[in-house]
């Protein structure tokens, strides 16, 4: 595959992420929590990408609780 065509699978793959990842608000999942400044889900705060010579990276960083 070529850098342009492996760049666009990772830009559709990100933006797939970012739009499920924000896709449900915060105040429709039930709360884990009692303290109210923290959400009940994690928090998307990052994505970095990188480019090797055999693979593509995508990373995606998230705050708060794990699932």
């Amino acid at each position: 595959m070529g850098a342009i065509t492996r760049r666009t699978i990772a830009t559709i793959l990100l933006s797939a992420a970012v739009v499920a990842a924000g896709a449900v608000p915060a105040q429709s999942a039930p709360a884990r929590s009692t303290q109210p400044s923290v959400p009940a889900i994690g928090v998307l705060t990052g994505i970095r990408t990188g480019v090797h010579p055999a693979f593509d990276r995508v990373v995606l960083d998230f705050s708060g609780p794990r699932p």
